[in-house]
């Protein structure tokens, strides 16, 4: 799970080419997403604490196992603003049939039933501080890997991202 109140400085605007923090460069497509029009031009100033949780498969098939992790994720946002879950298995359907977390709003880029996945969970109470809400289109990232949620308001500007990349594939980890 990042936080950045900007662009991170290791990310090209060059459409074709980025930066790692290492240095390296990767090809593709640029994963900078579009600006919002921050009419507050200044890093969050407020308070907040985050959690970052690999579920393993949040929605997995054994319900016990599901409802212990729910039960986890719904811990962590008593004590938390926002919870970035990353391998979530969610997919629309999933996501519709989840009942969600009493004063939390939740937001997703789905991968499938068997892989990929990342949600954020981000408390109301939270969420007020801000004018402007905007979860970046999963098809403007990377669906089921990236997630980012940009906020702006009177005390500043803040965009959270949730980012998984496979342990096993290579492409994904150089």
């Amino acid at each position: 799970l990042f936080f950045f109140s900007e662009q991170p400085p290791w990310w090209s605007t060059d459409a074709h080419r980025a930066l790692d923090p290492r240095g390296e460069t990767f090809h593709g497509p640029s994963p900078t997403p579009k600006r919002i029009n921050c009419t507050h031009q200044f890093p969050f100033t407020g308070q907040f604490s985050g959690a970052s949780f690999n579920s393993q498969a949040f929605f997995c098939r054994d319900p016990q196992k599901q409802h212990r992790r729910h039960s986890f994720v719904s811990n962590l946002c008593a004590s938390h603003d926002f919870v970035g879950i990353q391998e979530t298995h969610s997919t629309p359907g999933r996501e519709r049939a989840f009942d969600g977390i009493p004063g939390v709003k939740s937001f997703w880029s789905h991968g499938d039933r068997r892989s990929k996945g990342v949600a954020l969970f981000v408390k109301h109470a939270f969420l007020d501080q801000f004018s402007e809400q905007i979860w970046v289109p999963p098809e403007e990232l990377e669906p089921g890997r990236i997630g980012c949620l940009r906020l702006n308001g009177e005390k500043g500007c803040l965009d959270i991202w949730v980012i998984y990349f496979s342990a096993t594939e290579h492409n994904e980890r150089s």
